[in-house]
């Protein structure tokens, strides 16, 4: 007697072995595997037609594989961007924060808050691997780069609007203006490491593809 469920479980097991072993790729797969059976036997197929049927319309292993490839658009994962923000931090940030810092007049405690500064900025570059693991999976490319340029441009609009909006009603000093100016350049980078930690947090989900 035809099972469906043990069918679907048996053709679940034939994608793990033809190489599609991300959980999310293979777990997108079936839920449209299992929608297109649910249209078809409401459209009067036998269960068992219906998932020949949905297969078939689905795809061959291989061309899945390579669709797959195509829609997640993930390459493998890597530590360059890691590398270039070192560079960045330690050739340029640290030592412009720095002498910035000493160079003007402030109180103790702007003082500390661009010290406060820098050391967020460099906790986030010594920890990005551990950032990028508490980012969601996202399988479509094109969703995590809107999700990623969004936060960008959110950023640099917000740092926007504070320069030339709320800044000019208050009344603060070179050395304040700094410490400013620091923090919001951080946050516009937090754009660059949501994109980055959605690449990385898909580049992992399919590295045994």
């Amino acid at each position: 007697m035809f099972n469906l469920e043990q069918s679907i479980s048996d053709w679940r097991q034939q994608m793990l072995a033809s190489g599609i072993q991300s959980p999310v790729p293979l777990e997108e797969l079936e839920s449209h595997l299992r929608d297109e059976i649910e249209r078809l036997m409401e459209a009067g197929l036998e269960p068992q037609a219906a998932l020949v049927t949905a297969m078939e319309k689905i795809g061959q292993v291989q061309t899945l594989k390579t669709e797959f490839t195509k829609i997640g658009g993930v390459k493998k994962s890597n530590r360059w961007e890691q590398n270039v923000a070192l560079v960045t931090f330690f050739a340029g940030i640290l030592p412009v924060s720095i002498y910035a810092l000493h160079k003007y007049d402030m109180s103790w405690g702007w003082r500390l808050a661009g010290l406060a500064n820098i050391g967020t900025m460099g906790l986030a570059i010594f920890s990005c691997r551990q950032i990028n693991a508490l980012f969601p999976i996202i399988p479509d490319r094109r969703k995590r780069w809107t999700i990623g340029i969004s936060a960008a441009v959110t950023g640099a609009a917000g740092m926007g609007i504070f320069v030339n909006f709320i800044l000019p009603h208050f009344s603060v000093t070179e050395g304040q203006l700094v410490v400013l100016v620091l923090w919001g350049m951080t946050w516009m980078a937090a754009g660059g490491v949501v994109l980055t930690g959605l690449e990385e947090a898909a580049a992992k989900a399919t590295a045994n593809d």
